[in-house]
């Protein structure tokens, strides 16, 4: 691969690099304005609960009891229409003196002793909505009884949260519905809690969102570094098998010059060395003699030709060998980035969030247990 082209390459990666990253802004401005929104929703949805329970409230402490209502008005209406009769037969009784005296004296008793009930009915008016302990306590214990349920169907549901494991990498795929699921944890128990959020706890749990928020942002841009990594050990491992490649070619290259170099020499040895046999075999003394120079000749000859073909492999040798030494550099070197490689992707590849998820997880925990404890009416 040439200079030229490996700039060009490396341009690309910055190219899809930026990409990305402006990829991953958009998600998390649009998951920040999800959020936003849902926060906006469920505050809304917390003031409408204040504004009924508040209205609750007010009713229950300005209407009394239903058995006492049902008792005044019956203890009201009862005495009401004896005087009315009385007072009617009143003038009949004048105009008819013919009943006895007794009956007389009875009439009078009738019309006095029913004005006192009117009056102690009155006086016993504002005791009654004096006696509101018994529903106090009722309603204290009821509410004692919701709040431990929500508790823990909250602690719960949290701890869940903060203990899932996710399928896979890529792990950033998953953060966004966990932190949605778990802001529906906390406004569930918000909605459907009888004692009121105090500003505490709204400052703890826009926190606690604001911490994990953070730490998982931080977490998707390095879950970028995947692709990185996997295409660089692809690469690497490419580079792997181009270097066993160009290996093998130069080495057979370079065995079919030493063969082009040395054949002709071993052809020349080889009759060299067959004419000096024939010649050293020879029986004819007189044919010894007339060839002895050309004998010396040719083995002068063949101790030159070995020598040559001594040097020529000998040349031959050391190149291999540095080719040799040269590859198994190359091939060191980009073994030891695929290994690199291989554990930087192992450790991208393990889902690195789980720890602040149960911290995040713990300390929401943590604030609800608070709000309980500081709630007058559970503590």
């Amino acid at each position: 691969m040439s200079i030229k082209d490996k700039v060009a390459k490396i341009k690309n990666l910055e190219a899809e690099k930026l990409s990305l990253l402006a990829e991953v802004k958009e998600l998390k401005e649009m998951a920040d304005a999800k959020a936003n929104a849902l926060a906006d929703e469920i505050e809304s949805l917390r003031d409408d609960i204040q504004s009924v329970k508040a209205l609750m409230e007010t009713e229950k402490m300005q209407s009394p009891p239903n058995d006492t209502l049902e008792e005044k008005p019956m203890e009201i209406e009862n005495p009401q229409p004896p005087p009315t009769d009385l007072i009617e037969e009143k003038p009949m009784e004048a105009e008819t003196p013919q009943p006895p005296n007794d009956i007389v004296e009875e009439k009078p008793m009738e019309i006095e002793n029913p004005q006192p009930p009117p009056t102690d009915l009155i006086e016993e008016k504002p005791m009654e909505p004096e006696n509101p302990e018994p529903p106090t306590d009722l309603v204290k214990e009821k509410n004692v009884v919701e709040v431990k349920e929500l508790v823990e169907k909250t602690l719960d549901a949290s701890n869940k949260l903060g203990c899932q494991v996710f399928a896979g990498s890529p792990f950033d795929q998953y953060f966004d519905d966990w932190l949605v699921n778990l802001r529906l944890v906390v406004s569930e128990f918000e909605s459907n809690s009888p004692i009121a959020v105090d500003e505490q706890f709204v400052k703890d749990r826009s926190q606690i969102f604001q911490d994990i928020e953070c730490v998982l942002a931080q977490k998707k841009v390095e879950e970028l570094k995947i692709r990185e990594v996997t295409k660089s050990l692809a690469d690497h491992n490419h580079l792997l098998v181009e270097a066993d490649k160009e290996y093998a070619e130069k080495s057979r290259a370079m065995s079919l010059k030493k063969d082009l170099e040395t054949e002709p020499l071993l052809y020349r040895i080889r009759e060299l060395m067959s004419d000096i046999r024939i010649q050293e075999d020879t029986k004819n003394k007189m044919f010894k003699k007339r060839t002895a120079d050309k004998l010396a000749q040719a083995k002068k000859d063949l101790q030159s030709a070995e020598n040559e073909l001594e040097a020529i492999q000998s040349r031959f040798n050391a190149e291999q060998d540095k080719l040799h030494d040269k590859y198994e550099k190359k091939k060191q070197d980009l073994t030891s980035q695929v290994e690199s490689l291989h554990k930087e992707l192992e450790q991208l590849e393990t889902d690195t969030s789980i720890e602040a998820r149960q911290a995040a997880a713990n300390a929401l925990a943590n604030a609800v247990n608070a709000l309980v404890q500081r709630n007058p009416l559970i503590a």
